[in-house]
């Protein structure tokens, strides 16, 4: 091998150590998150727990609290992490700049203007099998994709639209107009207003395995398909 192909690699291999590192790092961050809460919990009543759920002697009130309550939001919020440090990573890539992010082209905006028209109008709207992806959700992710999709005709009026100038300031402008709606929503429903905000400020309190097993195919395959 010669010098230039080890400095080809030397990147590589330096990036992949470092995320090696920091998974690790997720195991005590588990742990931490299992023993704390608004009940705190000792290493002792955590096995205790553990040895409950695998079918031996133990505390059931100890496993429902762990497997029930806070393992599934723990992990909730490690895949949601990982989906948004891939989402910034890809507009970063895509702008050059190491300051980008959703709210550049509208990404943010739209999903927040979704979600709160869905929480505030879409109360008896039935899903069928779609009802535990919540429809908050699938409301958000709509209109996150119809603002990128404005963003994008938006430059595509002005004869370019893969130049990152043209479409920050498109962006800029439709994530101005969501955001406009989204407080007009908000005037208007005002009784929705604290169930939209408490949406919006990105709580795990809904976690459980249902929904997390349900959104884990969909960060799954976007972050095969953004790394592809």
């Amino acid at each position: 091998m010669n010098e230039k192909s080890k400095e080809k690699l030397n990147p590589n291999l330096k990036f992949s150590l470092i995320m090696i590192i920091l998974s690790f790092c997720l195991i005590p961050v588990i742990l931490w998150g299992l023993l704390s809460g608004s009940v705190s919990m000792p290493l002792e009543n955590l096995l205790e727990g553990i040895s409950f759920f695998l079918g031996g002697e133990g505390d059931e009130i100890a496993s429902v609290l762990i497997f029930q309550i806070r393992l599934p939001r723990i992990l909730l919020a490690a895949i949601v992490g990982a989906a948004l440090a891939t989402a910034g990573a890809c507009f970063r890539g895509l702008f050059r700049n190491p300051l980008a992010d959703p709210f550049i082209i509208g990404a943010s905006s739209g999903a927040a203007l979704g979600a709160a028209a869905a929480l505030s109008f879409g109360g008896g709207l039935g899903l069928g099998f779609f009802t535990v992806l919540g429809l908050p959700g699938i409301a958000s992710f709509a209109g996150s994709m119809a603002a990128v999709l404005l963003v994008f005709a938006v430059s595509r009026s002005f004869g370019n639209f893969s130049s990152p100038g043209i479409l920050i300031l498109a962006g800029t402008s439709v994530s101005t107009l969501c955001s406009a709606l989204l407080s007009l929503i908000v005037v208007l429903r005002d009784r929705s207003l604290v169930q939209v905000y408490y949406w919006l400020l990105g709580s795990l309190a809904g976690a459980a395995w249902p929904r997390l097993l349900s959104a884990l195919p969909f960060i799954i395959l976007g972050n095969v398909f953004i790394f592809l």
